[in-house]
């Protein structure tokens, strides 16, 4: 019961869920914001051809922070591993590589349906999948560097 309290603390409490919650808003109350980015991205054909790649490449970073947090590297990860909490790490590396992939199927959606997409949904689909896929990006590069900062700290 504690587990899926934590889980679903984690799923509601979290920076990408305030980024959605603030683009939702602005797509709301000032779509003309998020028109122009998707007009832009239209316009340009080289804009179109590589922003969208902007999420994979932070799915791709998350992937790899991660894999240090749980692939045993060294005999530093052990305490880790016997840590009776460790199920929070897991449970945290895989809702962020949810998160990651949802944010490239989006990005990769964009990519093929470009044409079709209005320009709104298109600054707000885009922006949302990069913002949300850098921020997981970023929390997983400094959960592991403190991680590790820990482990070697009370070795």
């Amino acid at each position: 019961m504690k587990r899926i309290l934590d889980i679903t603390r984690l799923s509601i409490v979290s920076p990408e869920t305030l980024i959605i919650a603030a683009l939702a808003l602005i797509f709301y109350w000032a779509p003309d914001i998020l028109e122009a980015v998707g007009e832009k991205i239209k316009s340009d054909s080289t804009m179109s051809q590589w922003l969208p790649t902007l999420p994979m490449l932070f799915t791709g970073i998350s992937f790899q922070y991660s894999s240090k947090l749980r692939a045993p590297l060294d005999s530093g990860n052990k305490k880790l591993y016997d840590w009776f909490e460790y199920h929070r790490i897991t449970d945290r590396l895989i809702a962020s590589h949810i998160l990651t992939i949802t944010s490239s199927i989006i990005a990769i959606s964009l990519w093929i349906f470009s044409k079709e997409i209005n320009s709104a949904l298109m600054g707000f689909a885009f922006t949302s999948a990069t913002l949300v896929s850098g921020s997981v990006a970023l929390n997983v590069f400094l959960a592991c560097q403190k991680i590790r900062e820990i482990l070697e700290k009370y070795e």
